[in-house]
C-alpha cells in the first residue's frame, strides 16, 4: 500500500509537471503564432511599400526622361535662336555679316522675378539686332532684301541715344509703395550697350501690381510706360494691356525655364537615388 501510494504520488507529480509543460507550451505556441502574425503583417507591409516604391521610381523615371527631353529641346531652341523671326535668324547665322552683337533680349541678364516685366517692357524690341554702325545695319538689310529672307530692325551703337525719366517724376514715384524701379536698372549688361538698354528700358517704370501701376500712372499724368511684375502694361496716355501670358515662347524666358527644368530634373534624380 505504501509503495502504491508513493507511486500514486509520483504519478500525480508527473501529471502536474506534464500539465504545466503543456500549459507553457500552449502559451509559447500562442506567442509564436502572434509573432508569426506580426511577421506576416510586416512582410505584407514591406511588399506593399516595395510596390509603392517601384511605382514611385517608375513615375520619377518617366518624369526624368520627360524633363530631359524638354531640356534638350529648350537647349536646341536657345542654341538655334528658334524663337527669333526668320529674318533675324538669317542675319545672326550669316558669318559674312560683320559687327553683329546679337539681339537686345540676349544681351541682358536679370533676376528671375523680373523676367516677365522686362520681357513685356521690351516687347518686339527684344529681337532688335545690335550692330556697330549704320553701315553694318545697311549691309544686313541689303542681305535680307536681296535674298528675300524677311525683315529685321537694327540698332547701331554709333547712333542710338539713351532715354530716361525726368527728376521731377522720379521724385514723385521713388517712395511709392508699388514702385519697384526703372526697368534699365533691373537688368545687367555690358557697359558698351548702355545707350541701347537705356533707349529701350530707361523710360519704363516697373510696379509690383496693376493697382499700384494705375496709381503711379495717375500720379505722373500718364507720361511714361508702366509694367507690372506680372506683365500688365499701362501705356503712355493711360491705355492698358493685360491678360494671360504664355509661359513659353520668349527668348528671355527660355534661359530661366531651362534653369528651372534643370533644378527639377536634379530633384527627381536625387529622389530616384534615395
Amino acid at each position: 500500500i505504501i509503495n502504491l501510494k508513493e507511486t500514486e504520488l509520483k504519478l500525480a507529480n508527473d501529471i502536474y509537471s506534464s500539465e504545466t509543460d503543456i500549459k507553457n507550451n500552449r502559451d509559447n505556441l500562442i506567442e509564436v503564432n502572434k509573432n508569426i502574425n506580426t511577421i506576416e503583417n510586416n512582410l505584407l507591409n514591406i511588399r506593399r511599400n516595395k510596390e509603392e516604391i517601384i511605382k514611385e521610381l517608375d513615375l520619377n523615371s518617366r518624369k526624368e526622361k520627360e524633363l530631359t527631353y524638354k531640356i534638350e529641346l529648350l537647349r536646341e531652341s536657345i542654341d538655334n535662336n528658334s524663337n527669333l523671326s526668320y529674318g533675324v535668324r538669317s542675319v545672326l547665322n550669316n558669318p559674312k555679316l560683320t559687327s553683329i552683337h546679337g539681339v537686345i533680349g540676349k544681351l541682358i541678364e536679370m533676376e528671375e522675378k523680373y523676367v516677365t516685366a522686362i520681357d513685356v517692357s521690351l516687347g518686339a524690341s527684344k529681337e532688335f539686332v545690335v550692330v556697330d554702325n549704320e553701315k553694318n545695319a545697311k549691309d544686313a538689310i541689303n542681305y535680307l532684301k536681296n535674298n528675300n529672307l524677311g525683315r529685321a530692325t537694327f540698332f547701331p551703337l554709333s547712333v542710338i541715344s539713351p532715354k530716361g525719366i525726368d527728376e521731377d517724376t522720379l521724385d514723385k514715384i521713388n517712395n511709392h509703395i508699388s514702385f519697384i524701379g526703372i526697368a534699365a536698372n533691373l537688368v545687367k549688361y555690358d557697359p558698351k550697350y548702355r545707350n541701347i538698354i537705356l533707349n529701350q528700358l530707361g523710360n519704363v517704370i516697373i510696379a509690383d501690381n496693376i493697382d499700384g501701376a494705375n496709381d503711379i500712372s495717375r500720379l505722373i499724368n500718364h507720361r511714361y510706360k508702366i509694367v507690372t511684375l506680372d506683365g500688365e502694361l499701362i501705356h503712355v496716355g493711360g491705355s492698358m494691356t493685360g491678360g494671360s501670358i504664355k509661359k513659353t515662347g520668349s527668348m528671355i524666358k527660355e534661359k530661366y525655364e531651362l534653369e528651372d527644368m534643370l533644378r527639377q530634373v536634379t530633384l527627381v534624380t536625387n529622389e530616384c537615388k534615395n
